[in-house]
């Protein structure tokens, strides 16, 4: 559902639309494994601020790559996207920091995580401040969108089109 939501650029919150939205959400489920599903989500879910994807959260909270990140880095990760601009770095650290720490208690009550990775994650603090962008890797450079087309949120539309070398995904479910 949240994929769809994502994917149609903020239509108003009404009854018919939610039903539409529902449909989609199921097609997209009859077409997409679970796993792609879940990429997709990642790749254009909000992070805070104009933060767009798991890997321009990981560079622009942490500068490094999702596979580098702690226990501590992820669970942060984790629970930005349920509301990133209620909780995010720079304001509400300490409401940040216990859902963090509520997450990663959940973990380790699982088995996800042993002890001494919960303890050791538990005490590593929330950054104080997101990464400036400078310095970063420049993710719209590579994306195919032309210099022409390269105005507010074109560039996010293009890498959004050929993500994994794919037509948009919201675009065939509508169209089939």
């Amino acid at each position: 559902m949240q994929v769809v939501r994502l994917s149609r650029d903020n239509p108003k919150r009404t009854f018919f639309n939610k039903i539409v939205e529902i449909i989609l959400a199921t097609r997209l489920e009859n077409e997409y494994s679970k796993d792609e599903i879940l990429s997709l989500y990642a790749s254009h879910a909000p992070f805070g601020g104009n933060v767009v994807g798991i890997e321009a959260a990981c560079w622009r909270y942490f500068g490094r790559q999702p596979d580098e990140l702690s226990w501590a880095e992820a669970a942060t990760l984790a629970v930005l996207p349920n509301n990133p601009s209620m909780i995010n770095l720079s304001v509400n650290r300490k409401a940040l920091q216990k859902k963090r720490d509520r997450l990663l208690t959940r973990l380790r009550d699982a088995g996800k995580i042993d002890s001494l990775s919960y303890d050791l994650a538990v005490s590593e603090s929330v950054p104080t401040n997101p990464l400036r962008c400078h310095g970063l890797p420049r993710i719209c450079s590579t994306a195919p969108c032309s210099k022409e087309k390269r105005g507010r949120g074109s560039c996010r539309r293009s890498m959004h089109r050929y993500s994994n070398g794919r037509s948009t995904f919201s675009k065939r479910i509508i169209k089939d």
